[in-house]
């Protein structure tokens, strides 16, 4: 039988885990929701395969430094194969989309918005792939309240603000939030890293080459203008490296390990509602009650999902 000690010291660590991604929750909710008004900050001076490549190569030497320093176990050739290939599908196939979605809508909050259809790929692939993860019903209401508040989000009074060729933008996105639950799906499907810092790290490093490969086929080096990058560009840029790569991807993977995939995604209910303040606060961008009554209902629907967050 256990004893007293034993049993209090489980319960530290069940409280520790809960405190700890109760933060990982909160660090993606904030950091990922304020990086799409720096991404369209940066793309107004960098060309967005270079910007991305660039990013993604400082954040992941950082994150291969951080294991190695932390003296993490060093993972074997297949882990690392995993992790490049779950890069791939997460920070290229999955966020080019919306760095390219930046040309044709205007609005970066509206960006966040549509990219709030993630959590509804979450469940009809989990479906689809094990047809005994039948969702709860608090599962299925938190996504219907949320598509609602995303409707009523991108209505009639916003939808004039979205910019010439919309539907092209569109289409990125919701292709961009395919592959990004596929890479989810993925990276939890197999034996990964035991060190998420070397597991982000590839994950950043095989992004960073794919990316780079991308800006020498679209010739984007010869667009690059460096007397072109100003400090607003710099401190943005850097703010991605860090807050959205380091140390947002990092807490999304330790949420991608210890939460269900549905209540993984709920960063997508949560980020428009942070990225459209951004853009009123900073960008000028339109805000209304409309506005404030969808983001209502989005963080209604986090709230559905994550307090019931297993299949």
């Amino acid at each position: 039988m256990e004893t007293i000690e034993e049993t209090e010291q489980e319960l530290k660590i069940t409280q520790s885990n809960k405190l700890t991604l109760m933060i990982a929750f909160a660090g993606i909710y904030i950091l990922w929701g304020t990086t799409y008004f720096a991404i369209r900050v940066v793309l107004h001076t960098t060309p967005l395969c270079l910007m991305a490549a660039t990013r993604f190569l400082i954040a992941g030497v950082i994150m291969l430094a951080w294991g190695f320093l932390a003296k993490h176990p060093f993972p074997t050739s297949l882990e690392i194969k995993r992790s490049a290939i779950s890069g791939i599908l997460l920070l290229v196939l999955g966020n080019a989309g919306v760095l390219v979605a930046n040309r044709y809508l205007s609005s970066s909050g509206i960006i966040a918005v549509i990219i709030a259809i993630t959590p509804f790929w979450v469940v009809l692939l989990q479906w689809l792939l094990n047809k005994k993860a039948r969702p709860t019903l608090s599962v299925w209401l938190g996504i219907l309240v949320g598509m609602i508040g995303m409707i009523v989000l991108s209505g009639s009074n916003n939808l004039k603000n979205l910019g010439e060729n919309s539907h092209i933008g569109i289409a990125l996105l919701v292709g961009s939030t395919f592959c990004w639950v596929l890479g989810t799906l993925y990276a939890g499907a197999g034996k990964q890293p035991s060190s998420p810092a070397y597991n982000a790290g590839f994950q950043m490093l095989s992004a960073s080459v794919t990316m780079f490969v991308l800006a020498t086929i679209t010739n984007e080096w010869s667009t690059f203008e460096m007397d072109k990058i100003d400090l607003k560009s710099v401190l943005s840029f850097w703010y991605l490296v860090i807050g959205g790569s380091v140390l947002g991807f990092t807490a999304f993977m330790y949420i991608a390990r210890n939460a269900s995939p549905a209540s993984a995604t709920t960063y997508a209910y949560v980020n428009p509602v942070i990225a459209l303040f951004i853009g009123w606060w900073l960008g000028n961008e339109t805000i209304n009650m409309q506005t404030i009554i969808a983001s209502s209902l989005l963080i209604g629907a986090v709230a559905l999902v994550v307090t019931k967050p297993k299949f």
